[in-house]
């Protein structure tokens, strides 16, 4: 049971609320996909590398410069938003999708055409990063330790599906290869996204593939445990 939440690609915080509810074990749970989300978040811009030259999102600064008060406005309520529906809002990550639902209806209203001024990426990449950090306080090192190869395993069989994936598309589509890896990559939402906005790409179209991970394993998890708990009883 405890292995199969940690192999499925769901939430972090829905992967350990279900483990609580199966009776897994949800400290591994939740050491392993917060494993699983700092690899990813190491590795994915390493393969994208790879695949193609990405330069950081350019003309950003030039723009941001020329923002008026109403832009500024605008990109405030889309923060605030996001601050209000956490923990308010039953959607993964509300704190991403709900701004990103707001400017979206902002900029195809003709209400705006704000770019994110880079002081304002830069900070959120950062705080990301304090973020997944800190989800590893008060753990062991011993049991880092016992997790690691889990999900090393779990990250490797993913970005492999992946990126697989990804080129198979592009090619047959002819659809952005790097936009497609940031889509199917086993990283969150938020890392992802925010990936995806650093290099210029899309991010509704990275964000939307994340959310429909993310309630995907929530509809099938429940489905799938109750077939593994036969087999293994059955065995």
């Amino acid at each position: 049971m405890t292995a199969a939440l940690c192999a499925m690609p769901g939430g972090i915080a829905e992967m350990v609320l279900l483990s609580e509810r199966e009776g897994a074990n949800q400290a591994q749970v939740a050491i392993v996909h917060a494993l699983r989300i700092t690899l990813a978040i190491l590795v994915i811009p390493l393969l994208i590398g790879l695949i193609a030259t990405v330069e950081p999102a350019a003309g950003a600064s030039t723009k941001a410069t020329g923002l008026s008060l109403t832009d500024w406005f605008w990109i405030a309520i889309c923060i605030l938003a996001g601050l209000l529906a956490r923990g308010r809002v039953r959607l993964p990550a509300p704190i991403v999708i709900v701004p990103m639902l707001i400017s979206a209806g902002l900029h195809l209203g003709g209400l705006t055409a704000f770019d994110v001024p880079p002081t304002i990426t830069i900070a959120i990449q950062v705080f990301i990063g304090i973020n997944v950090g800190g989800r590893f306080a008060g753990v062991s090192v011993k049991s880092l330790m016992a997790a690691l190869g889990a999900a090393v395993l779990v990250v490797t069989l993913q970005i492999t599906v992946a990126v697989s994936g990804a080129l198979l598309v592009a090619g047959l589509m002819g659809a952005d290869p790097i936009g497609l890896v940031l889509a199917y990559s086993p990283g969150g939402l938020a890392e992802m996204s925010i990936i995806a906005l650093s290099i210029g790409g899309d991010v509704a179209f990275v964000g939307v593939h994340h959310i429909f991970r993310v309630m995907l394993a929530l509809i099938l998890a429940p489905l799938l445990l109750p077939c593994i708990i036969k087999k293994r009883e059955d065995g």
